[in-house]
């Protein structure tokens, strides 16, 4: 549903070619003969921030045209990365939502590169996920939340699935009633923290929780991960993240109304 594929695959053409280089860098002996007046730096840092310059430039590349997608078609699947408006598309990126295309883009990128980068949010959540592929999830859980810390609500929600999944493995695949209450008390943070759509992101993995038994637990719950999430920042030398709302809020709420109402094949926008 991402229509940055073209912007994408020009970024992560950029991104993969510095990749690469470095690479090639850390196995020859010694640099060609062209190279020998402007030497390529092969340190960890210099690509970590060669990837932040990407991801920058990224951000303040002007959008296209949107793509014209059905609402069934948006509402059928994972709608957490998905922007209903150039101003959505900005607020993504400015919190490291990443989409699937985006998710592949960075495969190429060495581990070391997106171990190293501590102080940049989006390569931690990148490497997060990979953790989380990987089933490493407890160490997707303190990378992600790392990641947080710096202001990366996508990677937030991120660490509270990969903590679901956790108590999930240790309880026989199932969602017991505390792990439910933990990951929807992480859900409100996101919320409290702008993105409306956290409830989405909630229902695709607990679709039958009992929103009335857990109240009160999921509100103290609520109140304590606020807390910790903005020591952890103090910690690192952040500010901690204040509410920034995800625009369009209304429209998703008139996209569900309209797909209840049989205008499930009604074309809408999709940045």
């Amino acid at each position: 549903m991402n229509n940055r594929a073209a912007a994408r695959g020009a970024i992560g053409a950029v991104l993969l070619l510095g990749l690469g280089m470095y690479g090639c860098g850390r196995e020859a002996p010694k640099l060609a003969a062209d190279d020998a007046e402007s030497p390529e730096t092969h340190s960890l840092e210099e690509y970590a921030a060669r990837a932040r310059e990407v991801s920058r430039s990224d951000a303040s590349t002007p959008q296209g045209a949107p793509r014209m997608v059905p609402v069934g078609v948006i509402l059928s699947g994972d709608t957490t990365a998905v922007a209903l408006s150039k101003d959505e598309r900005r607020w993504l990126d400015s919190h490291q939502f990443l989409t699937q295309e985006e998710v592949d883009d960075a495969r190429s990128i060495p581990d070391e590169v997106l171990k190293s980068a501590r102080r940049d949010p989006r390569s931690l959540t990148i490497w997060g996920l990979r953790l989380l592929e990987r089933g490493s999830v407890t160490s997707a859980a303190s990378v992600l939340e790392n990641a947080a810390s710096q202001g990366s609500i996508y990677a937030y929600e991120q660490a509270a699935v990969a903590q679901l999944k956790q108590s999930m493995r240790e309880n026989g695949g199932q969602v017991d009633t505390n792990a439910a209450n933990a990951f929807r008390a992480r859900m409100e943070v996101a919320k409290i923290l702008g993105d409306h759509r956290a409830d989405a992101l909630f229902a695709m993995y607990v679709p039958d929780y009992d929103t009335q038994g857990g109240a009160r637990t999921v509100q103290e719950q609520t109140t304590e991960f606020l807390r910790q999430l903005g020591e952890e920042a103090q910690l690192q030398g952040f500010s901690a993240a204040g509410p920034d709302p995800r625009p369009n809020a209304d429209l998703w709420v008139k996209l569900q109304k309209l797909q209840e109402a049989g205008g499930a094949s009604e074309p809408i926008s999709v940045y």
